[in-house]
């Protein structure tokens, strides 16, 4: 696992997520075996999944919803042979997103990211 100083370096993937779901898509599960592919080719690698949401919500909600997602991103990762050890999650809730933003801009706020950590 990493240490209390690692930091993100890059985003490898960001997951996009349908409204207050945390459930993958098809779609988005495809961009996951990627990144797990690219994951395992790098075993030194560590990996953060920061869990988003729109501003829609209180943001005790969206906290949880945030952990929902980054949880599981996650657990897919580990189904896919990610060690467990080698996966951090956290949420940052609606923290980041568009305030009162389009239907559009909050598609993108509803994501998953997937950071390198070093």
């Amino acid at each position: 696992m990493t240490g209390p100083g690692s930091v993100p370096v890059r985003v490898l993937s960001s997951v996009y997520f349908e409204l207050d779901q945390a459930s993958i898509d098809p779609a988005e599960r495809e961009k996951l075996r990627e990144s797990a592919n690219l994951i395992l080719d790098n075993p030194a690698w560590n990996i953060l999944i920061e869990g988003h949401c729109d501003w829609r919500g209180t943001s005790e909600y969206n906290i949880g919803l945030g952990d929902r997602r980054a949880n599981s991103v996650k657990e897919y990762l580990i189904s896919l042979g990610i060690p467990s050890g080698r996966v951090e999650t956290r949420s940052k809730g609606d923290l980041e997103s568009t305030p009162e933003g389009t239907e559009e801009e909050m598609s993108y706020d509803r994501r998953a990211d997937l950071f390198e950590l070093q």
